[in-house]
């Protein structure tokens, strides 16, 4: 038998409908934070990851990008041994912990994020290119932002 996750794309096999994307994006953006332990490079990895898999779900990538922040981003603070989690302690001397139950913003929307991709609620769909059949034109370096024809 084959280890679960012996590849990227396996992740793809979880992931066949609209609903299983978000939902394995969301669960893979908390893993990464909490492995990773920089907001910023969970953020990046996850929207590099997804967007084209978003796209072709007809999902817009800026889901992605919600997904990253209410999952990767916020929940950050809450990890005690992520850098975020360790300046609140060094600053306050509170634990995490302690006032993970006082973080309602944080924990809200994670929540709300979670349902709104569960059941469809406010996911951009991808839009129809607006600007096929237009004449291209190009602008020269240096031009000042003028159109040459």
């Amino acid at each position: 038998m084959n280890p679960p996750l012996k590849h990227p794309q396996t992740l793809r096999v979880f992931a066949k409908t609209k609903r299983s994307l978000t939902i394995v994006a969301h669960f893979t953006t908390l893993l990464l934070i909490l492995t990773v332990l920089s907001h910023y490079l969970t953020h990046t990895l996850t929207c590099r990851t997804y967007k084209h898999a978003f796209e072709k779900q007809g999902l817009h990538a800026k889901n992605v990008t919600r997904i990253s922040e209410t999952w990767g981003t916020l929940p950050s603070s809450l990890i005690p041994w992520g850098p975020c989690g360790v300046f609140v302690v060094a600053l306050y001397g509170v634990h995490p912990f302690a006032y993970a139950p006082y973080a309602f913003y944080i924990l809200a929307g994670m929540g709300i994020s979670l349902l709104y991709s569960v059941f469809d609620i406010d996911m951009a769909a991808v839009e129809p290119a607006k600007n096929e059949g237009l004449k291209k034109t190009s602008i020269p370096a240096g031009a000042g932002g003028e159109i040459n024809e």
